[in-house]
């Protein structure tokens, strides 16, 4: 009579190799999201600040006109993208293009596209003989990942008071 006891059968084996397998393949899965959560993360902060820049940027040149005190400089003309894209140039970035309405900027593997949109507001509370005096601010960017485009969207006003 055999004794059945002293060691493993293969299906044993095979069974034990196949819970190992798919331990290991959880875990790959697992690794591969927590890696792209932090590029994600990483794209997400840099579109957060890239909007900050461009903010800062349009407040400097709003600030400038205010203190050169020309009545012919006007906001809503001034703060073109041919402007940002001069003063993101100044930026340090790995590339900055201009291409049409919008400015890419590449920052590490990433591509970064902005998109500003500079209007007077039709619907407020002010009245209308204020409105020339206040821009509303659009700013997009826009990035690609491996899930597809992602983007950040910031609105605001900008005044353009005068002493007169």
């Amino acid at each position: 009579m055999l004794n059945r006891e002293k060691g493993t059968t293969l299906v044993e084996v095979m069974i034990a190799i196949a819970v190992l397998l798919l331990i290991a393949i959880s875990c790959s899965r697992l690794a591969r999201i927590v890696i792209y959560s932090g590029v994600s993360s990483e794209n997400r902060a840099i579109a957060y600040s890239l909007a900050a820049n461009v903010i800062e940027i349009l407040k400097n040149k709003k600030e400038t006109n205010l203190l050169d005190n020309d009545p012919e400089t006007d906001l809503s003309t001034d703060l073109t993208l041919d402007y940002l894209f001069s003063q993101l140039q100044n930026y340090g970035f790995d590339k900055v293009e201009k291409e049409g309405d919008k400015i890419k900027v590449k920052i590490g593997n990433t591509e970064f596209t902005i998109v500003l949109n500079l209007e007077t507001p039709k619907e407020t509370l002010l009245p209308a003989e204020m409105l020339e005096f206040i821009n509303k601010v659009k700013i997009t960017i826009k990035w690609r990942e491996k899930t597809g485009e992602k983007f950040f969207v910031t609105r605001g006003y900008l005044t353009n008071w005068r002493i007169r």
